[in-house]
């Protein structure tokens, strides 16, 4: 501010003195600067929304039964692995039981 005051003071003594073509009114004339103020910017990060979708896969239980009569089995054949500890009939009405044998395959036995 002192700065400016200093200027206009010594632009009037110049014109004054005749070395500038203005007149001394004309150079005690100043405009006043303006002063902006600018807002603090506040930007907010974007909240993710998206939910993850469910899993809803039921397992699926296990059905198979042997029932008397119905399994064909005979002594030594080979049985599935889903057919582990079940209990069937042979022709002669004698149970056998689905077993994995030494090797570990599932085996029809007395």
């Amino acid at each position: 501010m002192n700065s400016r005051r200093l200027l206009a003071s010594f632009l009037i003594v110049v014109a004054g003195s005749g070395l500038i073509g203005s007149t001394a009114t004309a150079a005690t004339k100043t405009t006043k600067a303006t002063k902006t103020t600018l807002a603090p910017v506040t930007t907010k990060a974007p909240t993710a929304t998206t939910k993850a979708p469910t899993v809803t896969t039921k397992a699926k239980t296990a059905t198979t039964k042997a029932a008397s009569g119905s399994v064909t089995a005979t002594a030594g054949t080979f049985c599935k692995g889903a057919a582990a500890g079940t209990k069937a009939k042979n022709a002669a009405g004698v149970t056998l039981t689905c077993k994995a044998d030494a090797k570990g395959k599932y085996r029809w036995t007395k």
